[in-house]
């Protein structure tokens, strides 16, 4: 596995439409999609599935996230990137290898998808990797949506960072 040198990475450096285009989003959730709010440093805590997630993303050196959707409606998704510390991600694959997730690749990516009925519908996390970062979609919609928006901000992240692994 190959890792972006640490120095090459600065997610401080960009703004949440740096990292999917507009059409996908609204591709996935209709013309009124739009870019809605970046999460701030204390805005984290609590958007992971699940406990092994969270310290994760404590444990992330740098993270960006950013809130996607539909304005005054219950059609949102965040998209968060973090670089992780090789030990954080080796501990929260092996936990997602065993617990509801399922295991597929985006594009080379390892993924993790896991969609769920709730009481606002269907609401989806996916989480996929390129060495050293991590990201994560996590809201309303499909496997196959937050997916096709994941390998965007994927390929996005892959254009500014080329030497990123998987």
């Amino acid at each position: 596995m190959t890792e972006a040198p640490a120095e090459e990475i600065d997610l401080d450096a960009l703004a949440c439409t740096d990292l999917l285009d507009l059409a996908v989003a609204q591709a996935q959730f209709g013309a009124d999609a739009q870019f809605i709010a970046e999460l701030g440093p204390t805005e984290f805590a609590g958007i992971m599935a699940g406990p092994v997630a969270e310290t994760a993303l404590t444990e992330a050196t740098q993270k960006i996230g950013c809130i996607w959707g539909i304005p005054q409606s219950d059609g949102a998704f965040t998209v968060v990137v973090a670089a992780l510390p090789q030990a954080s991600r080796d501990t929260l694959t092996t936990a997602l290898g065993t617990s509801v997730f399922t295991g597929t690749l985006i594009g080379t990516a390892p993924a993790y998808t896991w969609e769920r009925d709730d009481a606002l519908g269907m609401f989806t996390t996916v989480y996929a990797f390129a060495s050293p970062l991590w990201v994560t979609v996590n809201g309303a919609g499909t496997t196959s949506s937050q997916t096709e928006i994941t390998g965007d901000v994927l390929s996005h992240l892959r254009t500014l960072y080329p030497s990123l692994g998987d």
